[in-house]
């Protein structure tokens, strides 16, 4: 029993030091390896020459997207405020939508309003949380766009009690109202006004 053990033990010397196939990853990573090694770009440095196409954008090539895309003007635009209960809650994206395309046969219903027509980007959309990165997108689209910048309208703030004070053109009427009814002056016509808009006289 310890003969043929011994035996064994001396028949698996020769092979202790050879490791499996399936193990070894340093047989892979020599140059005469049977695998093709991938290029890559490095870090700040172009794509490999086989993959730079002159004049055409690389991602074009693998959008699946039409040729007639490519001449396409897109408009990067941000929503107005809506008058809904969400108020500022859509302000804070920036849309990117297709001008109306000529010959397209839009038709507007004039009483609701609702919208047809045969051009299938008409009502698409794409929503980017900032105008930097709808300008990215475009530009790595191949796409002429352009930019509405949102007007700021200054609402200056007014009290409690500017709703019941009267503008230029409400004064401006009651002197009118005073001089053709008697010739009153405005300044008697202020004391004597039962309503802020249309006063009432007393002729004597």
């Amino acid at each position: 029993m310890s003969l043929s053990r011994s035996l064994l033990q001396q028949s698996a010397r020769p092979f202790a030091a050879i490791r499996s196939i399936h193990t070894s990853r340093a047989v892979f990573n020599k140059p005469d390896a049977f695998t093709t090694p991938v290029p890559t770009a490095q870090p700040g440095q172009n794509a490999a020459a086989e993959f730079d196409f002159a004049g055409l954008p690389q991602v074009e090539t693998v959008s699946g997207a039409p040729t007639e895309m490519q001449y396409r003007s897109v408009r990067i635009y941000r929503p107005t405020k809506s008058t809904m209960q969400s108020a500022k809650g859509k302000t804070k994206r920036w849309l990117l939508d297709w001008d109306v395309l000529q010959g397209a046969g839009r038709w507007e219903n004039p009483l609701m309003g609702w919208a047809a027509s045969a051009d299938y980007v008409q009502g698409t959309s794409l929503a980017f949380p900032s105008k930097e990165a709808a300008v990215r997108y475009a530009e790595k689209q191949g796409w002429p766009y352009k930019i509405d910048e949102p007007k700021k309208v200054v609402v200056p703030p007014k009290n409690y009690g500017g709703s019941a004070m009267e503008d230029g053109r409400t004064r401006l009427e009651r002197d009118l109202l005073g001089r053709v009814l008697g010739g009153f002056d405005g300044d008697i016509l202020e004391l004597r006004h039962l309503d802020a808009r249309w006063p009432r006289f007393d002729r004597a």
